[in-house]
């Protein structure tokens, strides 16, 4: 129900992206929709996601290969890891601000996060973001 709520709450709620994906907004983000991407921002946060399908013929790892194309050759560190059917990537780079990017595949869909935050101890609450991310057809390592 608060996930329904269209500002920044105290606390962290299970936002739904679409039918099949939902993802942590964590305290302080509102979430709005640009142009068809859900947004979660609030002071020096930002989460950006996306959601593709997986073409046929396609694995998960080749569509998330195709989504971060070029990625690893500018990343400051990277992290891959399997949680049940789920396929987890991740990339993050400092420029002018810290941006990761992060993906959650299965064979069907991909979800694609993006965050971008001001401070640089905000890598962990960002790796929060991207692992909070759920498909209702993953199955989970128990």
């Amino acid at each position: 129900m608060l996930s329904r709520i269209a500002h920044p709450l105290p606390m962290s709620v299970r936002q739904p992206v679409t039918a099949e994906w939902s993802l942590e907004r964590t305290a302080g983000l509102g979430p709005r929709d640009d142009d068809g991407v859900t947004v979660f921002a609030g002071p020096g946060r930002t989460v950006r996601v996306e959601v593709f399908a997986v073409p046929a013929g396609e694995t998960a790892a080749s569509a998330v290969a195709a989504l971060s194309a070029g990625l690893a050759e500018r990343c400051a560190g990277r992290l891959t890891e399997n949680d049940g059917d789920l396929l987890r990537a991740a990339f993050w780079l400092t420029t002018a601000h810290h941006e990761f990017y992060g993906y959650a595949a299965t064979a069907t869909g991909v979800l694609c996060v993006t965050c971008l935050y001001d401070d640089e101890d905000d890598l962990a609450w960002a790796r929060q973001v991207w692992r909070s991310a759920t498909h209702v057809g993953a199955a989970r390592i128990a």
